[in-house]
């Protein structure tokens, strides 16, 4: 079984658009973050979005994502004015968030950490 830290520096490598990740347990407890990134204040709201599924915006770090999708697998939410986008992968019984640079493509971005975190639980 792969673990977290490994699976965050392959996810980041393979999709250099993927550039801050925060692992959440089942709990909703952040396990691990890059170190440019801190989600530690927004996690509560992004956790209820996701958990509602969706409907209205998100805020992280003071920036506004639309939520497009919040299904129990994923979340996916991007900023209208073109400063980047938020995407989410259940993993395990915990999940991945992750910032994808403006120029990245969520979708792409998802199927990579969801075949990057196969075998690794949270």
């Amino acid at each position: 079984m792969a673990d977290i830290g490994t699976a965050i520096q392959q996810i980041m490598q393979t999709d250099p658009n993927i550039t801050a990740i925060t692992a959440v347990n089942a709990g909703g407890s952040i396990v691990m973050q890059t170190e440019n990134w801190d989600l530690s204040a927004d996690l509560g709201g992004v956790l209820d979005l996701w958990r509602a599924g969706g409907g209205g915006s998100l805020s992280i770090q003071g920036i506004s994502y639309i939520c497009l999708e919040a299904i129990p697998e994923r979340l996916i939410g991007t900023n209208v004015k073109g400063q980047g986008h938020i995407v989410g992968v259940k993993v395990g019984n915990g999940m991945i968030i992750a910032y994808i640079s403006p120029q990245g493509e969520p979708r792409s971005a998802l199927q990579t950490m969801v075949e990057t975190t196969k075998g690794v639980n949270l």
